[in-house]
């Protein structure tokens, strides 16, 4: 199967089956872009804006299965974070597992609120164009990954003079400073990260795993 990289044009609408509606977000959330993965380029991440207020925190989210519009399911994921926070977007993995036909296409996305309801929300979203193997910043990599002790990054330009942030799987942000190549890891917990490079011209979102 080829691999084709979705790229989210509008986030549409947003639906939420719930029981427990006074405790919904389904509103707060939407799709503001979908890309082939970095590090496994048979998965893709499709990225989820929390727009609810930052103090607020929804437990155990996952796109469990994305769907077209004959109501076919073309991609299934799996719980990967341990949840988000409000005022943050985050990417979250699926696997192609069908050959897309049309869209609008369904995101199911599913949460805990602070109740212990799972709620479940149906984002929907068009394309814009279907591309086939690109990925968001193909000249950039980072290594060795999974790591332990020291990350590298390569490919960056060679005036690349920006920030870096370290970020956990929250979306909570570790450490910031002025970039550079190699950046030490062996003070982290094992589990996944995300750095972020931006200078004026250009913004670098790179995940990690420590192990």
């Amino acid at each position: 199967m080829k691999n084709n990289l979705i790229v989210i044009l509008l986030t549409s609408c947003c639906f939420c089956f719930s029981g427990y509606s006074q405790n919904s977000f389904c509103s707060d959330f939407s799709i503001t872009g979908s890309y082939q993965d970095t590090i496994d380029p048979s998965t893709y991440q499709v990225s989820v804006e929390f727009t609810a207020p930052d103090s607020v925190f929804v437990g155990y989210t996952f796109i469990s299965a994305v769907l077209d519009c004959n109501g076919d399911t073309i991609a299934t994921g799996s719980p990967f974070w341990f949840g988000q926070i409000g005022q943050t977007t985050q990417d979250y993995p699926i696997t192609l597992i069908g050959q897309p036909n049309c869209s609008p296409y369904t995101a199911v996305f599913s949460y805990m609120d602070d109740m212990g309801n799972i709620d479940t929300c149906l984002l929907l979203y068009s394309t814009a164009d279907l591309v086939e193997n690109q990925q968001p910043y193909p000249q950039v990599s980072i290594y060795p990954n999974p790591a332990s002790g020291e990350l590298f990054i390569h490919g960056l330009p060679e005036d690349f003079d920006g920030d870096m942030v370290l970020l956990n799987h929250l979306g909570q942000v570790l450490q910031k400073s002025l970039f550079k190549n190699n950046i030490s890891i062996e003070s982290l917990a094992t589990g996944w990260y995300v750095i972020l490079l931006s200078d004026q011209e250009q913004e670098y979102k790179l995940k990690f795993a420590k192990n």
